[in-house]
């Protein structure tokens, strides 16, 4: 018994464990195909293993014919096994091996039931000194010591192909020694079957470790190829952080060129606007060189000079409102509040709605957001020209209103405007970049998009809501802190101011 265990039981149970691990990949990665060939042999083996069991244990003429024919039939599955294993070790077809192989294999078993054929009368008790184990087998013809040396020629042609097929690669070279270890298991099993010999056979026991230590092998480079896969998975993730890094910077030289396109739009009221104050200062210059000619009145001196400050004043805030609109961010976010974002942006913009357009300005104290001033202004910027430009399409006069107000978790920024509106099938298209309704040469489609793209940086939302006339684009910001000391409001409030009416004096 204990050397039935140490040639059949054991190799059997790690034949059973050998295909459930290899099956047990397959499963979960079906291209492994390999590891399906393997799992295919190690089961083939463990058959075999089976058979063998029968021819050791047989004790009556019958019983060893019977333990022969399984023999022979059980070597075809072990035979296709193997020649898939060796196919997928090599990426080369071995077909003909297979029909070979299985045909050998069912016409040894058919002739073992014609009687005289293969098997004589009689039978004779073998003893297998190494192991020490006897058992009764059956007497054979000349013509059956012989016939079962056929089943060595397809493993020799195996294993012979095998070699010229292999390349120069390690685990290719290993995998050749062990088919032509095969091969030679195979002689063996075959001269005892001839009765050529008295040793145990070989093939399915030493198959059994060979099927083991290539399954070890198998694993390794599956296991290594995980490793390449999370590599590169890692880089990919590295070269996707890059990319969205260089999108990112993308993102913040599109903002400041759509800024700089927004400054070249307001450049030509702005230059109108700058003349009247430099012509109103030279003119009151040459007035006051008159008063230093010929001394009057010491309160009209002084209603010249501040008459003057005045329009020097003006002077330096529309230049400073230049300056701060065209200066590059640095993302440098802060607290900041929506209401002194549109104080600071009302004098620009009221220039580009001169005369035609009212510009109405609704301002609730709201509470402080995070943010980067010079973008805020940027986005007001674009909304409200494009509110402007909205109005003026339509060919008639009409109005743009800026409103804040705040609820519970959002400081809102709202631009309404009288024009022609967004036509229900456009809506879902007017942050696409370079979309525009405008005609050709008058839009670049970027002032929407841009704006878009800055909303979402600052971790808000802007949206195209529904408006009985006009177009109303919402922007809604998170708060920077629920710690606040004003209390927030769900609607704009009811002070208007009209650019129309008076452009110089700032909305509060």
């Amino acid at each position: 018994m204990s050397a039935l265990l140490v040639v059949l039981i054991a190799p059997l149970a790690l034949s059973l464990f050998t295909a459930a691990v290899n099956y047990g990949v397959w499963f979960h990665r079906r291209e492994e195909l390999a590891h399906r060939a393997l799992a295919m042999t190690c089961l083939a083996c463990a058959v075999a293993l089976a058979a063998t069991g029968l021819v050791y244990t047989s004790d009556s003429r019958a019983d060893a014919i019977l333990a022969r024919t399984l023999v022979f039939v059980c070597a075809i599955p072990g035979q296709v096994g193997s020649v898939l294993l060796t196919e997928r070790a090599y990426r080369k077809s071995f077909g003909a091996h297979v029909w070979l192989g299985a045909s050998l294999s069912l016409v040894l078993a058919a002739l073992g039931l014609i009687p005289g054929v293969l098997y004589a009368d009689g039978a004779v008790t073998r003893t297998i000194q190494l192991l020490g184990i006897e058992f009764v087998d059956v007497a054979l013809t000349p013509f059956g010591r012989l016939a079962p040396l056929a089943l060595v020629a397809p493993a020799v042609l195996l294993a012979v192909y095998s070699r010229k097929a292999s390349a120069d690669d390690s685990d290719r070279t290993l995998f050749r020694l062990l088919v032509s270890f095969s091969s030679a298991t195979v002689l063996g099993d075959m001269l005892l079957l001839g009765g050529w010999v008295d040793w145990p056979f070989l093939y399915a026991p030493t198959f059994a470790l060979v099927g083991a230590l290539y399954t070890g092998i198998m694993l390794r480079h599956f296991v290594a190829s995980l490793a390449r896969v999370e590599a590169s998975a890692d880089l990919l993730q590295r070269a996707a952080e890059s990319g969205a890094r260089d999108l990112r910077e993308a993102d913040l030289r599109l903002a400041q060129g759509a800024r700089l396109a927004a400054l070249g739009t307001l450049a030509a009221g702005l230059a109108h606007e700058i003349n009247n104050p430099v012509a109103f200062i030279r003119s009151n210059l040459n007035y006051l060189s008159e008063l230093a000619a010929n001394p009057r009145d010491d309160a009209e001196l002084e209603e010249v000079l501040g008459e003057t400050e005045q329009g020097v004043a003006r002077l330096r805030g529309i230049v400073d409102e230049l300056l701060r609109m065209s200066t590059q961010s640095g993302g440098r976010f802060g607290e900041v509040l929506l209401s002194e974002v549109v104080e600071a942006a009302l004098p620009t913009l009221r220039f580009e709605a001169r005369g035609d357009v009212a510009l109405e300005a609704r301002l609730a104290p709201v509470p402080a957001i995070r943010g980067d001033r010079n973008l805020l202004g940027q986005i007001l910027a674009n909304l409200v020209i494009n509110a402007i430009q909205a109005v003026r399409s339509a060919g008639a006069g009409g109005a743009v209103r800026i409103s804040t107000f705040a609820d519970e978790q959002h400081a809102v920024l709202e631009v309404s405007d009288s024009g022609p509106g967004v036509p229900p099938e456009l809506a879902e298209r007017i942050f696409e970049p370079f979309f525009t309704t405008k005609p050709a040469g008058e839009g670049t489609g970027l002032g929407l998009a841009v704006t878009h793209q800055l909303v979402e940086r600052h971790g808000g939302r802007l949206v195209l809501l529904g408006s009985e006339r006009g177009a109303r684009f919402q922007v809604q910001f998170p708060l920077a802190s629920a710690a606040t000391g004003i209390k927030p409001r769900t609607s704009a409030p009811a002070t208007t101011d009209t650019a129309a009416a008076d452009p110089a004096i700032p909305a509060s």
